[in-house]
């Protein structure tokens, strides 16, 4: 299923590190499980310094397959860097 095909409701993941650490998983590990339960975009949210977050926007997109969006907000750095 595409992200936009019509007529299907999307359904994304929006991270949050804290409550992956308190789940006993990495982000990282986390968007894995997402993704083998269908999930067609990630939202990526940190609360920590830029470097961190870019360091896990990387991680991330690293295993992301493609036609999964990685939505960024809120860091125009990091998302245009």
């Amino acid at each position: 299923m595409s992200f936009t095909q019509a007529g299907q409701w999307p359904i994304y993941l929006v991270t949050d590190e804290e409550l992956c650490a308190q789940a006993g998983r990495s982000v990282a590990r986390t968007v894995q499980l997402a993704i083998s339960g269908s999930i067609n975009a990630v939202q990526v949210r940190h609360k920590g310094s830029a470097a961190q977050f870019l360091d896990q926007v990387e991680q991330v997109c690293a295993i992301l397959p493609a036609g999964i969006p990685c939505i960024i907000n809120d860091r125009v750095g990091v998302s245009c860097g």
